[in-house]
């Protein structure tokens, strides 16, 4: 279900109100692998600097997936997904 919301067109905000609403209904989705393996091949993608991609926090691992499928370059997200590793 989050994988089909991070893929819609809605805008960005749209879509991380949906997720935490997902979340909230079905908490041990955050700590799911799939969202971590999810995340690790977004920062792949677009090779950005995460040094520990399991000491991210579930927020953060929902804010990269969101920027992941958002518009904007390969830079762009590369940069927006390092300064949330960073927080």
């Amino acid at each position: 279900v989050i994988e089909a919301v991070l893929n819609s067109t809605a805008k960005d905000t749209a879509k991380q109100a949906q997720v935490e609403r997902i979340l909230a209904v079905d908490s041990p989705m955050v700590g799911n692998e799939q969202l971590r393996a999810s995340v690790e091949s977004c920062v792949k993608d677009v090779n950005a600097k995460v040094d520990n991609i399991d000491a991210l926090s579930p927020e953060q691992l929902i804010q990269i997936e969101l920027v992941a499928g958002g518009t904007g370059s390969e830079s762009e997200k590369r940069m927006m997904i390092e300064n949330i590793a960073d927080q």
